[in-house]
This record gives C-alpha cells, structure tokens and sequence, in this order.
C-alpha cells in the first residue's frame, strides 16, 4: 500500500517538471523512434525463431 501512496505524488511531480523542462518534444520525437525501432527488432526475433523452428535449431545458437 504504500508503494502506491508514493507513486501518484512521484508521478504528479514528473508531469510538472517535464512541463517546466518543456521535454515533451524530445519525449514525443523519442517514443516515435522507439516504438519503430523496438517493432522492427520484435518482427526480426520472430522470423529469426521461425526460420530456426524450421531448420530443428534454437535461438540461443545465434
């Protein structure tokens, strides 16, 4: 309980510093390109394990 009664207050003071800081920006650009990058590297682990799957190896031998 009161690991929850930290996090709002916690959470309260980031939004107002980011909004003094003016990051909203550069978070807005940053969550742009990861969200593409990390889609990219989950579809590549995907056929990466398919092609493996279908050849009888693991990933873990990459």
């Amino acid at each position: 309980m009161t690991n929850s009664l930290w996090a709002f207050p916690l959470m309260i003071i980031g939004l107002y510093l980011c909004k003094l800081i003016n990051l909203t920006k550069f978070l807005q650009g940053f969550v742009k390109i990861s969200g593409a990058l990390s889609l990219e590297l989950y579809l590549g682990n995907v056929s990466a394990r398919i092609f493996l799957t279908a050849h009888h190896m693991s990933l873990y031998i990459l």
